[in-house]
């Protein structure tokens, strides 16, 4: 038997809308793991954009970004998210 979510992925493919459902699931599983500071911003063929209020946030960042990988795409149940930059945010810092 199969899931409701097997057949709603198949009709968003079917649909065409598949890239932005995926991208949805990454937003939000991301900002799920992410502390405050850092949000999600977009995520376009397997590249995810995380905004950061600050250097040192920034700096911090980078060595977590294959742990971070890796959570993501076990919560996802699949590999979608290739790799993750850091951008520098327009916010300012508190």
């Amino acid at each position: 038997m199969k899931k409701i979510g097997d057949f709603v992925e198949a009709l968003l493919r079917d649909l065409g809308l598949e890239g932005a459902y995926r991208e949805y699931r990454v937003l939000k599983e991301a900002q799920a793991l992410l502390p405050p500071s850092v949000r999600p911003v977009r995520f376009r063929q397997g590249v995810l954009f995380l905004e950061a209020v600050g250097a040192a946030q920034r700096f911090s960042l980078t060595f977590q970004t294959e742990t971070l990988r890796q959570a993501l795409n076990t919560q996802l149940g699949a590999p979608w998210v290739q790799r993750i930059y850091i951008l520098s945010s327009r916010r300012r810092e508190p």
